[in-house]
Order: structure tokens, then C-alpha cells, then sequence
């Protein structure tokens, strides 16, 4: 009886919140930097595009809870490999909504975790096991966005905690290579941002 009742009463909960849940789905920009860019250099990129992660965006949000996940791409050449790479960063975060989420003033902090990893832009798959280098991180990030009914803009900074880096790429002796994750400018070191500014618009259904 008490199972039947937990069963009964589980569901309940689930639909109410699916009930009162908003579904928000969008496009976003984002800029991985550190702390030596300044302020008109970080204008300069998303005025011009150059290092802008491109991609997309779903999340629930439950009252002032929200669940989602995301996923931005960026190509580059890279003059060591001497072809094109895409670099892919994927994440998935819990965030609180100050007001919630469909409020005309939304102010939100995120804490998430993710993989940021590179690959030959000619390779169709995108499993860990085909990057040919890829770190793993925590993220906790704040922003504000301002929404007008089912339409929503965003901005927000996040700092990237790096974990360990996964290697999977070795040389014809056997030996583990150390290639950047993330390395539009060639340095051929590795390398995760510690920040990053996203910029973004969301459809809230």
C-alpha cells in the first residue's frame, strides 16, 4: 500500500511540475577568454565573430529551478595539424532564477559541468573517444536577461574550474601528446579558458 501510495504520489509531482514548467530553447554566442583580454578586445570578438563558440540551448525551468544543457562549436585552422579543427564544448548545469525564469527582469546563476574537446573538422562523430584532446571542467556562472512574453535576451560570465586533461592522442612511439583543447592561436599547449561570456536569445514556450 505505501509503495502504490509513493507511486501515486511521485506522479503527481511530476505532472505538476510538468504542468508549471517552462521549456525555454535558444541560441547563444560565447567567447572563452582569459584574464588578459581587456574590454575592448572582448567588444572587438563578438563585434567581428573571431573566437566565438556558436550553438544552442534547452533548459526546464521548474518556478526558479532549471534543468538544461548545451552544446557551441568553433572551427579554426591550425597551422601544426595543417587542417581545419572543430572545437566542440558541451555542457550540462542546474541554474536559479531570482524571479524566475519568464520574469521581464530574469537574474541567474548557473553551476554546471562539461567537456571541451578538439577533433579534425572532417571527422562526422562526436564521442569523447574521437577528440583528439578534451578536458573536463565545473563551471558557476551568473547573468541577467530580460524577457518580453515567449522572447528572451541573456549575458553571462562563467569561471571554468579545469579538471584533469584526457589525452587520446599518441605519437608513433606510444607516447601521450598533449594538444590543446581549445587553441585558435596556436600555441600547441594545453589549454582550457578560465572564463567565458556567453551572449544569447531564448524562445520560452
Amino acid at each position: 500500500m505505501k509503495k502504490k501510495l509513493a507511486a501515486v504520489l511521485a506522479i503527481a509531482v511530476l505532472v505538476l511540475a510538468g504542468a508549471s514548467a517552462q521549456l525555454m530553447l535558444g541560441v547563444s554566442g560565447a567567447l572563452p577568454m582569459d584574464s588578459s583580454m581587456s574590454a575592448t578586445e572582448i567588444k572587438d570578438a563578438f563585434t567581428s565573430g573571431d573566437f566565438i563558440m556558436y550553438g544552442g540551448f534547452l533548459e526546464l525551468g521548474m518556478g526558479n529551478i532549471g534543468f538544461g544543457a548545451s552544446v557551441n562549436t568553433y572551427s579554426y585552422y591550425d597551422s601544426f595539424f595543417g587542417q581545419e579543427m572543430m572545437v566542440i564544448d558541451g555542457d550540462a548545469f542546474v541554474s536559479y532564477h531570482l524571479f524566475k525564469a519568464k520574469a521581464f527582469l530574469d537574474p541567474f546563476a548557473e553551476l554546471g559541468f562539461g567537456i571541451l574537446g578538439s577533433q579534425y573538422a572532417s571527422n562526422t562523430t562526436v564521442t569523447a573517444q574521437d577528440f583528439l584532446s578534451a578536458s573536463y571542467y565545473w563551471y558557476a556562472a551568473a547573468g541577467v536577461g530580460i524577457n518580453l512574453g515567449p522572447i528572451g535576451i541573456f549575458g553571462k560570465f562563467a569561471y571554468n574550474y579545469a579538471l584533469a586533461q584526457k589525452v587520446s592522442y599518441d605519437d608513433e612511439y606510444g607516447n601521450p601528446q598533449y594538444y590543446a583543447a581549445f587553441d585558435p592561436y596556436n600555441t600547441g599547449s594545453a589549454y582550457i579558458p578560465a572564463f567565458r561570456i556567453t551572449l544569447g536569445a531564448k524562445l520560452i514556450l
